[in-house]
């Protein structure tokens, strides 16, 4: 896992809606909340998913962006965010390259660890927490670190 107080390494991608993500162009408009899980529609990633789907108005109210990024292809991924109603968007990373730049790859290739990174505006990561078994500890780790964070504009464009 990558420490608190540095960089977040960045990156880009497609979403499930079809939009370009860019972490950089990110910085000083909102913080982002990046949580990396193993495989859409299992248990644990459904539960987990299903928090910040019911977390998210606070998450969204502290100025931050929720991104769900796994190695699931985009149309995977599409369907899970449909099928459980996630007001968020979801990244593949079926290349792997971004869970190697955050380090939440399992050892052995087993797939992507359980972590979840709150970026700040300001470039910086605020929150890198890992928990296989606690969904529920990832959400309240967000929100715990957001109320901390200076106020941003929420949703600002």
């Amino acid at each position: 896992m990558l420490k608190v107080h540095t960089p977040a390494p960045p990156f880009s991608g497609t979403l499930t809606d079809g939009t370009a993500f860019d972490l950089a162009s990110e910085r000083g408009r909102r913080h982002v909340v990046l949580y990396f899980f193993p495989k859409a529609f299992t248990p644990g990633c459904t539960k987990e998913t299903c928090r910040f789907r019911d977390g998210h108005d606070a998450v969204t109210r502290s100025g931050a962006l929720v991104l769900g990024i796994s190695g699931d292809d985009i149309a995977t991924l599409r369907r899970f965010r449909d099928q459980y109603g996630a007001p968020f968007q979801f990244m593949s990373d079926h290349g792997k390259r971004v869970a190697r730049s955050y380090d939440v790859r399992r050892t052995l290739g087993l797939g992507t660890s359980r972590v979840t990174y709150v970026v700040g505006a300001d470039g910086l990561i605020h929150l890198a927490h890992h928990d296989e078994f606690r969904m529920n500890s990832h959400l309240d780790a967000v929100l715990a670190t957001l109320e901390g964070l200076p106020a941003v504009t929420p949703n600002r464009a």
